[in-house]
């Protein structure tokens, strides 16, 4: 077998100790992480040895729930809900626009549109010096 790089066996190590029943942010600071990493817990658990950990350990903890249509309507609408007991009008307005986008009853329009920009460059060139062929011509002095 290959040997580990550090980072690897610092995986290995955290991982073993996760199966054998320590607390994760112990375990990666046991494995030798920094206190600084081991805070960040949700970056560890996407490590493959420590996901396979994790799955052995609590299967259910790593399920991941579905952030559905139904859980934001109910999010806006408890956001609507705040906005009425503060008396906030602005946020109760924002909050029903964005129930009525969710359910598709508002859609916003993106217009591209292409922009010529040397003509438009050209145009104003033009322009500039018509406007300099007048103002010469209107200086106030006749022959």
């Amino acid at each position: 077998m290959a040997s580990l790089t550090d980072n690897e066996a610092r995986q290995q190590r955290a991982a073993e100790l996760i199966r054998n029943g320590v607390k994760e942010k112990q375990a990666y600071l046991e494995a030798g992480y920094a206190p600084s990493s081991a805070r960040k817990l949700y970056r560890l658990r996407r490590l493959p040895m420590i996901t396979k950990a994790l799955m052995k350990k609590d299967p259910d903890k790593l399920v991941f729930k579905a952030y559905t249509l139904d859980v934001a309507m109910e999010q806006a609408q408890h956001a609507a809900d705040f906005a009425i007991r503060q008396g906030n009008a602005n946020a109760y307005v924002k909050a029903c626009e964005l129930r009525c986008k969710l359910s598709g009853l508002l859609v916003e329009r993106v217009e591209v549109v292409a922009i010529d920009l040397r003509g438009a460059i050209n145009r104003a060139t033009t322009r500039v010096g018509t406007l300099r062929m007048i103002g010469d011509n209107s200086n106030g002095v006749s022959n």
